[in-house]
């Protein structure tokens, strides 16, 4: 597996401010200075700014090969809880078959270059460095929003090989660029029950979803989709 890096992050809050007193109790003025500097000072709640992929790379050099060997997906088995990852209506595989959504050949697809299967999901790398991930989306192991609401229909009149799946969870689909600082290339995936992680070339690793510890609590918590493992 390739290396990875222990780092640390340690995000400060503005200092508490205090105000001088002259002995007669009136307050002292700022100065001009201390102003601007309060003008410019940042708000606890303002989110914060992802560096560059240049200044990420200044900072932590390239210790990970990205993958580029363009891979065939084979699937087959039972699919009921969208394992597949075949789509809404298909649920089983009797042979070995190629994954339509993740056709090497179709330009209109996307290409795997390297994956890991958890307990019921699956994390994928792709050629242009997407995320992507289908199955049980289980404390969100899958990093994405997958709520859907089935359409309205008489079960007693559906046939239950006509049953649907979650399509955003039957379905290969990325997890919005949005979760990751700019330019971030990864190199590698891997999977658990219900959690997924993805490694930088840089060596840093980004997890979500949850798992539990030997005693039985829960790490890093499954609200926050994307968390740096540092």
């Amino acid at each position: 597996m390739a290396s990875k890096k222990a780092t640390a992050k340690l995000q400060l809050g503005p200092a508490s401010k205090g105000r001088a007193n002259n002995r007669s109790g009136a307050k002292v003025p700022r100065s001009k200075a201390a102003a601007a500097s309060k003008q410019k000072q940042k708000s606890p709640s303002d989110p914060p700014k992802h560096a560059s992929a240049e200044a990420e790379h200044e900072t932590h050099p390239i210790i990970n090969q990205v993958p580029t060997k363009v891979l065939s997906v084979l699937v087959f088995g039972n699919g009921d809880n969208s394992e597949l990852g075949l789509g809404p209506k298909q649920t089983e595989a009797s042979r070995p078959s190629l994954n339509p959504f993740l056709d090497p050949k179709d330009p209109t697809k996307y290409h795997i270059t390297q994956l890991a299967c958890g307990g019921m999901h699956t994390i994928a790398l792709t050629i242009d460095d997407q995320i992507i991930t289908w199955g049980v989306n289980d404390e969100f192991a899958l990093g994405r929003d997958t709520h859907w609401i089935p359409e309205r229909r008489d079960m007693d009149t559906v046939p239950d090989d006509d049953a649907e799946l979650n399509p955003l969870e039957s379905t290969p689909l990325a997890i919005p660029a949005a979760h990751f600082p700019p330019n971030t290339r990864f190199c590698q995936v891997a999977a658990g029950d219900s959690y997924s992680i993805a490694l930088t070339d840089t060596g840093l690793a980004y997890g979500w979803g949850t798992f539990r510890d030997s005693e039985g609590n829960s790490r890093f918590g499954y609200n926050n989709f994307c968390m740096g493992l540092k």
